[in-house]
């Protein structure tokens, strides 16, 4: 489907590189400016229609990295196609950008990507990942109602190391069921020796697709479960991500969490494709919002209208609704009067 849209743009030559990477050679007039970002979001935006597959729709979500010929590659085809892959790499780890462009600061964050993929696997064995905890709190008092548990890694030659780099890196090597389960083992430790608090608050964690239909992750997050105190209820927050496939097992394991106690959430809502018949399908009671969300409040007007109905939405559904990346004050008192249930970010308390 992908390779027959692309020929209908009738822009260049198209080639299949690998089962889901496509290669486009454009020609240019000498001193012709191609607008790669302006361009390229445009082609994206023509073949990223979702595709019919067995009576299905599949929703179809597109990243380009593309490098330009000047005076010292315009014969090097090879080094061209590396340095597009490059930039193709870059954007698939940039959240809020699907087109970028081959430059001197993509090339080190690639090689930054390689150093991280070395050290990774002797961080894990090592235990060099640790959680800190960002306090959740309720919109209408003001008081604490849970915390969210969050990976971190400080390494002793690259330094803190961004969780967004470092999670999509050891997704890729097929490390992240370790990682998440290292990180739960941590978690529960470190609850555990929190002090006695008097009213019921929810311990969030992460769960990625990998993990959730892992029984070992979910025989063992079970097990913990029962070893939290008294006050401490856990909830799983999963991604769009982990919900795309409709293998059996996942909703297997979704139901094994909610018939033990577990809740379970939809993180991120609004940065992917924002599926709302994800809200049906699952059991979920609790609705994230994305920062990027959060972010175009003030500026935004559809997107305050789209926060606006989803809180409205979700209501509706019985969800409560949590805001992320609460940064200011008008945020914070925009989202209070749109009935949001929960919020965090950095106006109200760091991760600790």
């Amino acid at each position: 489907h992908l390779a027959e849209r692309l020929q209908r743009l009738d822009e260049g030559t198209a080639y299949r590189i690998s089962a889901d990477t496509f290669a486009l050679l454009v020609a240019r007039r000498e001193n012709e400016v191609f607008l790669g970002e302006v361009v390229l979001s445009k082609w994206l935006n023509q073949i990223s229609a979702s595709c019919d597959y067995q009576g299905k729709s599949i929703p179809c979500s597109l990243r380009a990295g593309y490098s330009c010929a000047g005076s010292n590659n315009r014969d090097k085809v090879a080094l061209l196609l590396d340095e597009a892959e490059i930039a193709l790499t870059e954007a698939k780890t940039c959240q809020h950008r699907s087109v970028v462009q081959y430059s001197g600061r993509v090339e080190r964050s690639h090689q930054l990507r390689l150093s991280i993929g070395v050290h990774l696997p002797e961080a894990l064995a090592a235990k060099e990942f640790f959680p800190v905890f960002q306090p959740q709190f309720s919109l209408s008092s003001g008081a604490v109602v849970g915390f969210e548990a969050l990976c971190r890694w400080e390494h002793v030659e690259l330094g803190f190391v961004s969780p967004q780099l470092f999670i999509h890196i050891a997704e890729q090597m097929s490390l992240l069921s370790s990682l998440d389960l290292q990180l739960l083992n941590q978690v529960v430790a470190a609850v555990n020796q929190m002090p006695a608090q008097k009213l019921e608050l929810t311990l969030s964690v992460n769960a990625s697709p990998s993990s959730i239909q892992d029984n070992r992750y979910i025989d063992r997050l079970l097990e913990l479960s029962k070893q939290l105190p008294s006050w401490c209820g856990l909830e799983i927050e999963l991604t769009e991500n982990a919900l795309i496939s409709d293998d059996q097992s996942l909703k297997h394991s979704i139901l094994r969490l909610q018939q033990q106690g577990v809740a379970i959430a939809l993180d991120d809502f609004g940065s992917g494709y924002s599926n709302l018949s994800y809200l049906a399908c699952f059991p979920f009671e609790k609705l994230k919002l994305d920062r990027c969300l959060i972010s175009d409040l003030e500026n935004n007007g559809r997107a305050a209208d789209l926060v606006s109905g989803t809180i409205d939405l979700a209501h509706r559904l019985g969800l409560k609704v949590v805001a992320e990346g609460i940064e200011n004050e008008s945020q914070l008192n925009w989202l209070r009067s749109a009935g949001c249930d929960v919020g965090q970010g950095y106006l109200l308390s760091k991760p600790l």
